[in-house]
């Protein structure tokens, strides 16, 4: 399944959303950590997510090339508040 930019827009804004609504705070004040795989579309996912998470307001920590238990441990060793794998096959 090819994901447009305009969806991942729209998923990137409702995980903005659903953070700041279970850490009750607003956009501005979080940080979320953003890495990706080996996947040619990752890169693509990738600019949008961090592009639409930076026009929110967000904090962003670009993590590169990583995994998922590193992009995890992103929320523990680096006080995020969440963490995005682009990962095509998440979404």
């Amino acid at each position: 399944i090819q994901l447009t930019d305009e969806v991942v827009k729209l998923i990137s804004a409702s995980f903005v959303d659903f953070l700041c609504e279970k850490t009750g705070k607003s956009a501005n004040e979080l940080t979320v950590s953003v890495g990706h795989d080996s996947r040619i579309s990752a890169m693509r996912i990738k600019k949008v997510v961090i592009d639409e998470l930076a026009m929110m307001g967000v904090n962003v920590l670009y993590c590169s090339y990583c995994s998922t238990p590193a992009m995890f441990m992103t929320t523990v060793t680096r006080n995020c508040d969440g963490a995005n794998y682009c990962k095509p096959s998440s979404f």
